[in-house]
């Protein structure tokens, strides 16, 4: 794509992202569209679209937990929609396909794109999606959600993996996002390109995973949790009362590619 039109499209999108949170801050989107063009470049889907799609497909982002679940991707593809239209030299009969990558790209809302260039949008931000980086997104993101008591929490010390009755709370615990979220996102991939870039990043945050339950496991956990259900909220502690399970979907997501992770790890009771 023209840089100088690039450059236009840039201004244009940049001043969205001001007070985004730090999951979706502008940082995650220069790293959507580098991911975007190097997707394009081997897939040969084109950047006129994929590029300004990736930067305007969180310029609008409502807050977890707000419905209906599409809002974020209709407001960030009509924002796309409005703000294309007035950038001189961007091809006006393109802004369609833009919005539907746009809206097409969420995993929330489980959408399997049928063009190109709406499955390498799709890719590029789950590639964000995977490893380090995105554990450390998951985590600061987590950190807006609010109050300790109902959001914001790290991880849960009694069964922090759910293996043994705790429903996964991706609302209230970084962890369960982490796991629940993350194990996703491989088997979503729509290109040949993203899934081998992937690799790599999938072996990191397994890594992670794996030596994270190792330090949880130096502490006393019955201990840990009496101290911690000292502030916990009603629904929480009622969540305890759940029927146990002998292995849980966290831990069944966590292993489920990779069994050697935890194996020699017990259920912690």
């Amino acid at each position: 794509m023209d840089k100088i039109l690039e450059q236009r499209i840039y201004a244009a999108a940049r001043p969205y992202y001001t007070d985004q949170d730090p999951a979706h801050d502008w940082d995650h989107i220069c790293r959507v569209c580098h991911f975007g063009r190097v997707l394009c470049r081997e897939e040969n889907a084109d950047e006129a679209v994929v590029i300004p799609a990736a930067m305007f497909h969180d310029c609008v982002k409502l807050r977890v937990g707000h419905s209906p679940r599409d809002d974020s991707s209709r407001l960030s593809a009509e924002g796309a929609e409005e703000e294309l239209l007035k950038i001189e030299g961007y091809p006006k009969e393109k802004i369609t396909e833009v919005k539907l990558c746009i809206y097409e790209h969420s995993l929330a809302l489980g959408i399997r794109p049928e063009s190109l260039n709406s499955k390498v949008l799709q890719d590029a931000d789950r590639l964000d999606s995977l490893g380090m980086v995105a554990i450390m997104r998951i985590f600061a993101h987590c950190g807006t959600w609010g109050g300790r008591g109902e959001g914001g929490r790290l991880f849960f010390w009694y069964d922090p993996f759910c293996e043994n009755g705790r429903e996964p709370d991706n609302k209230a615990c970084g962890l369960d996002w982490v796991a629940l979220r993350l194990s996703k996102i491989v088997p979503l991939l729509n290109t040949t390109t993203a899934k081998r870039l992937a690799m790599p990043l999938e072996r990191n945050q397994n890594e992670f995973l794996a030596r994270l339950r190792g330090e949880i496991g130096f502490f006393p956990s019955a201990e840990m949790q009496a101290m911690q259900e000292m502030q916990l909220p009603a629904r929480v502690r009622n969540s305890l009362g759940a029927h146990p399970t002998p292995r849980g979907q966290l831990s069944d997501a966590i292993s489920a590619q990779h069994p050697s992770i935890g194996a020699d790890q017990p259920a912690r009771k």
